[in-house]
C-alpha cells in the first residue's frame, strides 16, 4: 500500500462505525502515514480497538506520532508495532503515550531497538500511570538486565514490592521471560 493509500485508510477510519480491527503489516508504511493514522484515531468517532503495523519502517519518528496520536485515544485495545525500527526515541514515546492512554490493553513492541532507558520509562509509566495495559511484548530488544529487572518490578508493584503500579498486578506471570523483554502481564 505505501503512504499513498493511507488517506484513504483514514477517510475510511472516520466514517466507518463497525471497522474494529485494521491489519496494515508489511506495508511499507512511514513517519508519514503513522501521523496521518495518528490523526484519525485520536477522532472522537473513531471505533477502532486492534491496529497492526507490523513490518512497516516508521522508525521512531513515526512511532513518536502516533503515540502522540493514542494520549487520549480510549477506543484502541491492542497495537502491534514490532519490527518497526522505533528504537529508543519510540520507546519513550510510547512511555508517555502510556502515562495517559486509558484504553490500550496490549502492546506489542518486538524487534525495535528500544533500550534500557526506554524500558525504564516505560516501566515508570507502568507504575505510576496506567492502569489498563494487561500485556507488553518488548522481545528481541536492547533492554537488558536492568531494563527486565525494572520491568518486573513495576509488575510486582514496584521496586519497593508494594501492591500498587501496572493497575494492581500483584501476582503476574512471567512464563517467558527472557532477557530480551518480552514481559506477559497477565495475572497467574
Amino acid at each position: 500500500l505505501g503512504d499513498l493509500a493511507t488517506p484513504a485508510l483514514c477517510e475510511l477510519l472516520g466514517a466507518s462505525r463497525r471497522l474494529t480491527s485494521l491489519q496494515l503489516g508489511d506495508n511499507l508504511l512511514t513517519s508519514r502515514s503513522a501521523a496521518a493514522l495518528a490523526t484519525a484515531l485520536a477522532a472522537p468517532g473513531c471505533v477502532l480497538q486492534s491496529l497492526d503495523l507490523r513490518w512497516n519502517v516508521l522508525r521512531g519518528p513515526g512511532v513518536e506520532g502516533l503515540a502522540r496520536g493514542l494520549a487520549d485515544n480510549a477506543c484502541l485495545a491492542e497495537l502491534e508495532l514490532g519490527w518497526n525500527a522505533a528504537g529508543p526515541r519510540g520507546g519513550h514515546a510510547l512511555a508517555a503515550m502510556l502515562a495517559s492512554n486509558a484504553g490500550l490493553t496490549r502492546l506489542g513492541a518486538p524487534h525495535n531497538g528500544i533500550d534500557t532507558a526506554a524500558a525504564a520509562a516505560l516501566a515508570e509509566s507502568l507504575t505510576h500511570s496506567n492502569a489498563t495495559l494487561t500485556s507488553l511484548d518488548l522481545s528481541c530488544n536492547t533492554i537488558g538486565p536492568r531494563g527486565v529487572e525494572l520491568l518486573l518490578g513495576t509488575l510486582r508493584g514496584g521496586e519497593g514490592g508494594g501492591d500498587e503500579g501496572a493497575g494492581g498486578l500483584v501476582e503476574p506471570s512471567v512464563h517467558g521471560m527472557s532477557m530480551a523483554g518480552s514481559v506477559p502481564m497477565q495475572p497467574a
